[in-house]
This record gives structure tokens, sequence and C-alpha cells, in this order.
């Protein structure tokens, strides 16, 4: 049969189970990577908030027409199914004309 493997000797110390006042400072060992990391992220969250803060004008205007374009979507929907191709090339002639530009025709170029 096969020798069991032994318990650790451990000895039973009733001086082991009470706190220690007097046993010094206790040193603990980070390792560079986790500082490294710690740094980088710390930074990355300030960098953001900080770009936020000053684009802050920008970005409500942006969300503000992103929530303006979604909520006008179905009516422009219902506008483009009730108007016909005429009016639309009518409405881009005098947009062009209106515009002052002076395009070269491109018929024939495709």
């Amino acid at each position: 049969m096969p020798a069991s493997p032994e318990p650790p000797n451990q000895a039973i110390d009733s001086a082991a189970d009470e706190p220690r006042l007097n046993s010094g400072p206790v040193q603990v060992v980070v390792a560079t990577r986790t500082l490294v990391a710690l740094a980088a992220v710390t930074l990355g969250a300030v960098l953001l908030v900080v770009f936020v803060y000053s684009a802050r004008e920008i970005l409500i205007q942006l969300l503000a027409a992103i929530f303006l374009a979604m909520a006008v979507e179905p009516l422009v929907g219902v506008h483009r199914k009730n108007t016909t191709g005429a009016f639309l090339g009518t409405l881009r002639g005098v947009a062009d004309r209106a515009s002052g530009l002076k395009c070269a025709k491109t018929e024939g170029l495709l």
C-alpha cells in the first residue's frame, strides 16, 4: 500500500492567533505593469472628460440634429411617395439656377 502524503507540520502556537502589535510595517509589492496600466487608464479618462467638456456645445447640437432628423423622417417618406419626378426635376433646375453656378451639361458623358 502506498504511503499517504503527510500533512505539513503545523505547530500550534497560541501566540499566533493573537494580533501582533509590534510586527513592523508590511511591505506591499505592486507590479510595474499594473502601475503603467493604471496610469494609462487614468490619463485616458481625463483626456476623454476634457474632450467632451470642450466639445459639449457641438455634441449637443449633433444630438439635437440626429433627434430632429429621426423625428422628421416619417414625414419625408410620405412626401416622397406623393411627389412626382417632374416636380423634383423642376425643383432641382430652380435650385441650380438660383445658386448662380454655371455647371456644364453632363448629358452623353455616361
